[in-house]
């Protein structure tokens, strides 16, 4: 029969902090002893809400001799300051942290059921005669290539943590860089919406100027009436002394005129049209042409959070794989202490 345990994982707030709980309840013991499978440290005798929580118990905490109480009230009475209880809650301020945690605790309930397990059916004893010497495989043998085994698993789990954390630093970079050229881009573009806007109002400026539209002072044409309307006021026959003067006028006019119209034509119908035609086309291609698009910077943010989470699911799996492989080689030690193993367990990382 399998173990019960139900897993919670979620925000609350805790002294008007959020922070992210992980709660575990045994509900069915299964092939273990009994559902208090949590050890509990008791900080204060009189509030139970400042208790923490150590760890998961080992097989060898089920042993009456330790006398771990499995009530807290009975626990205080006998002045103990740790108990076993059938649930834990812990509180975290990094999500990453608490999501490895939560990885860590999975490992170790299953480590201890497993481990019961084998208590059970291979070890535990109330007293059997043997016979000597026996021509069974060592199990001595067995431990040691166990142990060989979980080594070679945790030497695994290290390289590929340490390909998690490159690819957690390229795809942190990448995001980083997508991020500092879109803003670049959005920069460019309200830059050259600028420019529009003045190559615009230049041109209006000018058409106005330059146009005919009725009673604007401003407008050249309306300057080239005034002067014609002056020219017919006093003109005057030849040889009058001023006849002279207004034919000059007349010349000047024509030659305001007709420069007046070219460079209406060139000028605000041609060049500034252009300018701003051509403006119009770069801002309409600058998403398309530009090296980083929005789609990018989608996909840059989703491999990030990829990546975040391949590094905390190794960093996990680094530490399960480690005690496993330190597991292995206490029991091999435990029954040959004599041996000298050519690599030890480093220590842990």
């Amino acid at each position: 029969m399998a173990t019960q345990v139900l897993i919670e994982a979620d925000t609350v707030q805790v002294n008007g902090a959020g922070k992210y709980r992980l709660y575990a309840s045994c509900t069915d013991k299964g092939s273990l002893q009994d559902v208090y499978i949590f050890l509990i440290n008791i900080v204060n005798a009189s509030n139970p809400l400042t208790d923490t929580f150590e760890r998961v118990i080992k097989v060898a905490d089920f042993e009456a001799a330790l006398d771990l109480k499995t009530n807290r009230a009975v626990a205080v009475m006998a002045g103990r300051t740790q108990w076993r209880s059938s649930q834990m809650w812990k509180y975290f301020d990094d999500v990453e942290v608490a999501a490895a945690a939560k990885i860590v605790l999975q490992d170790e309930i299953n480590r201890l059921t497993n481990d019961y397990t084998a208590y059970t059916v291979n070890f535990a004893d109330m007293g059997t005669v043997e016979s000597f010497p026996t021509t069974e495989p060592s199990a001595t043998d067995a431990l040691k290539n166990t142990y060989e085994t979980d080594k070679t698993a945790y030497e695994d789990a290290l390289v590929e943590k340490e390909a998690a954390a490159a690819t957690l630093t390229a795809a942190q970079t990448t995001y980083d860089t997508t991020v500092t050229s879109i803003e670049n881009r959005d920069a460019l573009k309200d830059e050259f919406s600028a420019l529009i806007i003045g190559v615009e109002d230049a041109r209006q400026t000018w058409s106005n100027f330059m146009g005919t539209p009725p009673g604007t002072q401003a407008d050249s044409a309306w300057i080239v009436d005034e002067i014609e309307n002056f020219i017919n006021e006093y003109a005057v026959a030849p040889g009058s002394g001023v006849d002279v003067p207004v034919a000059n006028l007349e010349t000047a006019k024509n030659y305001y005129e007709q420069n007046r119209r070219s460079t209406k034509n060139n000028v605000v119908n041609g060049t500034f049209a252009t300018t701003k035609t051509g403006l119009d086309t770069l801002l309409s291609t600058i998403d398309t042409t530009w090296c980083k698009t929005d789609a990018d910077l989608i996909s840059a943010a989703s491999a990030l959070a990829t990546a975040k989470t391949a590094k905390v699911e190794a960093d996990a799996d680094v530490s399960a794989k480690y005690a496993q492989m330190d597991t292995a080689y206490a029991a091999a030690k435990a029954v040959c202490p004599q041996w000298n193993v050519d690599a030890p367990p480093p220590p842990l990382p």
